[in-house]
């Protein structure tokens, strides 16, 4: 699958057409990225990508906040993780040993 150039334009090509440019980006539905001496400054996105993207920030913080900071230690996963490492000892020497070997997909 192809993808399309990401369109540019300079800061003094943005202020000389702004109209053009808002209407390119309001059309194509696609952001256009400001750029001053090469280095991208800015970008001027269409209202309905921008209100897409706050709404997705929203959920994002909605669905960040409404999940628990640590897992229940009743949880499944966390009672198998816990059962896993239950009187589990490390020794230096064999952990210096499997530090220095090679790790095999395989094996």
């Amino acid at each position: 699958m192809a993808t399309s150039p990401i369109a540019t334009c300079s800061v003094t090509e943005f202020r000389r057409g702004l109209s053009r440019c808002i209407a390119r980006v309001n059309e194509s539905g696609r952001p256009l990225y400001i750029t001053r001496r090469g280095k991208t400054v800015a970008v001027l996105v269409s209202i309905e990508l921008y209100e897409l993207m706050q709404r997705q920030r929203d959920e994002l913080v909605r669905g960040l906040s409404s999940t628990p900071s640590e897992p229940s230690p009743n949880a499944p996963s966390a009672r198998a993780l816990l059962g896993a490492f239950k009187g589990a000892t490390v020794d230096e020497a064999d952990y210096r040993r499997r530090q220095s070997t090679p790790i095999s997909r395989f094996g």
